[in-house]
C-alpha cells in the first residue's frame, strides 16, 4: 500500500501547535493507490491487519523564526 500526501507549501505565518492527538488533513494527495486515505477525514484505514510502518519526511523553507518538535 503506497500513498504520497502534502500540505501546501503556502502558508501564513500563524504558528500551529498540537498538544493532543491531533488528525492532520493533508490538501494535496498525489498517489493514492488502493484508496486507503481519505483526505476529507484524514485518517488512513490499512486493508491488512498486523504491524503497519509509515515513514515521515519533512522539508523546511529556511526561516529563522521556524520551531520544529
Amino acid at each position: 500500500v503506497h500513498m504520497c500526501v502534502s500540505r501546501p507549501s503556502s502558508r501564513t505565518k500563524t504558528n500551529t501547535y498540537y498538544n493532543t492527538d491531533t488528525i492532520i488533513k493533508f490538501d494535496r494527495v498525489y498517489y493514492n493507490k488502493g484508496n486507503h486515505y481519505s483526505p476529507s477525514t484524514g485518517i488512513f484505514t490499512s486493508p491488512v491487519s498486523g504491524v503497519n510502518v509509515f515513514m515521515f519526511n519533512a522539508q523546511l523553507d529556511g526561516d529563522p523564526n521556524d520551531t520544529n518538535r
